[in-house]
């Protein structure tokens, strides 16, 4: 019955709920850092939280009308809406616009709140990396275009901290999205390595797809070394709650642990294991960041 055409659950499907959850939390997190001074500052964090949730699905929908015969190749992505026919790419492509306008909406209403339109310009720079630089141009033509990519999934932490300061960018929403744009490789090379074979098929140059697999675990490793060390000074510099950061040791320690076993046994599981945890690190991370600001005097 889930599976009927353009049934509820097939546009569960087409929006990637989950997806969109993280991408929110990074949202509210980058609000909770900048120490929401009452109830009229977390209701900018919540319209900016809501733009950035609309704006994702509509990326999402749009995204999986571009990418509609790429999904129907591979095996992993076979069985999504649009390409199985529950969902007509055409309904997917109008859905995903009225969702952007939605998010637009949100976002140029909280803008004019903070007295600056900087919320509402980056929820369109993220919107359009996603769409028009990822998915449209590089990701059929280059093996680094989950690095023009990432932007995109740094761009809700711009969201909210315009939000509330209604300015260009400051340094905490600069640090908390730097720490998803050097997030974002781990995850989706992880996530490539396990069905490197897919992307062949569909010939979508994702690099453990073009890449020799110990050449692309040594890559997947030093973008995690990186993630982590980041993390670590960004936990540092953000927070004067040093007990919070401590909280973090075990999701560092386990996180560099997982890009070790993929490096010396890079199998399935493995790949399997580090993609699946990429995104409990992040929500970690952006949990206790949040934490540390909201909990110092």
């Amino acid at each position: 019955m889930g599976r009927r055409p353009g049934g509820l659950r097939s546009w569960a499907e087409l929006v990637k709920p989950r997806m969109v959850f993280l991408l929110s939390y990074v949202a509210l997190a980058s609000g909770a850092m900048h120490r929401p001074a009452g109830a009229g500052d977390w209701l900018r964090v919540s319209l900016a939280t809501l733009a950035v949730a609309l704006g994702s699905m509509g990326c999402n929908a749009i995204t999986a009308c571009l990418d509609r015969d790429i999904d129907a190749v591979m095996e992993r992505t076979r069985s999504r809406p649009v390409p199985q026919g529950r969902i007509p790419a055409r309904d997917a492509l109008v859905a995903g616009a009225w969702l952007l306008g939605l998010a637009a909406a949100a976002a140029a209403t909280v803008s004019c709140f903070a007295g600056s339109a900087w919320a509402l310009f980056w929820l369109l720079f993220g919107a359009a990396d996603n769409v028009l630089v990822y998915s449209a141009w590089l990701k059929r033509r280059t093996p680094l275009n989950i690095v023009a990519g990432a932007p995109a999934g740094g761009a809700p932490a711009a969201v909210a901290a315009s939000a509330l300061s209604g300015s260009f960018l400051d340094l905490p929403a600069l640090l908390l999205a730097a720490l998803v744009v050097l997030w974002t490789p781990v995850h989706i090379w992880s996530l490539a390595l396990l069905h490197r074979g897919d992307y062949r098929r569909a010939k979508v140059p994702m690099l453990p797809a073009v890449v020799s697999v110990k050449g692309s675990t040594r890559c997947i490793a030093s973008a995690s070394v990186l993630l982590v060390l980041f993390s670590v000074a960004l936990g540092r510099a953000a927070s004067a709650a040093a007990a919070v950061g401590w909280l973090l040791a075990p999701f560092h320690l386990a996180i560099m642990g997982l890009s070790l076993y993929v490096l010396f046994r890079p199998t399935e599981a493995s790949a399997r294991w580090l993609f699946k945890y990429t995104s409990p690190y992040l929500a970690a991370v952006c949990t206790a960041l949040a934490l540390g600001a909201l909990l110092t005097p």
